[in-house]
């Protein structure tokens, strides 16, 4: 519940990373530590944290990281009013803990529902069943581009899969 703390321990956690060169704990950490610059009320440092987290796990090729920055950055953008961008955020990441094999835990399930809540109440229903749908129909690489791309609206056809930009939903495991 200490924010100040929390971030001052992910700080030096980041640093420590950056200085052994690890790679994929520095990527979990710059999400860590977004999620807590967020919800200290400054969503363009946690998007930019976050940001560095997405291209790391993208770079890694840890789809499981993915997903689980997707969600910090769903997070971000339901505690910041933006329900549409949330739920699609939320929905790829739902969609690659999926793929992946590994789904969130009943606890850690319950809490991102806890922190997405205001999203799917900022909007009618369908509305945002539908956000949430197109965020598990979008392929990696869209999911990656509004990943780090929060300010560009993003129009709905972008968001459709094709033949040479697969559904995240529909990857085979080779394609993982």
């Amino acid at each position: 519940g200490d924010l100040a703390a929390a971030r001052r321990y992910f700080e030096a956690s980041v640093a420590t990373r950056r200085a052994l060169e690890d790679t994929p704990g520095l990527a979990l950490s710059l999400a860590k530590l977004g999620e807590v610059v967020a919800a200290q009320g400054d969503p363009a440092a946690a998007q930019r944290i976050l940001a560095e987290s997405v291209v790391l796990q993208r770079d890694l090729g840890d789809r499981y990281g993915l997903a689980f920055v997707l969600e910090r950055l769903a997070m971000v953008a339901a505690w910041h009013g933006l329900p549409d961008r949330a739920l699609r955020l939320a929905g790829a990441g739902s969609a690659l803990h999926q793929l992946t094999g590994m789904p969130l835990s009943s606890t850690a399930r319950s809490s991102l529902d806890a922190r997405l809540a205001p999203a799917w109440r900022a909007q009618p229903a369908e509305a945002a069943a539908l956000a949430w749908q197109q965020g598990r129909a979008m392929s990696v690489e869209r999911a990656i581009s509004l990943a780090l791309d929060p300010v560009r609206p993003l129009p709905p056809e972008a968001d459709q899969a094709s033949p040479d930009n697969p559904a995240i939903a529909h990857l085979t495991p080779r394609e993982r």
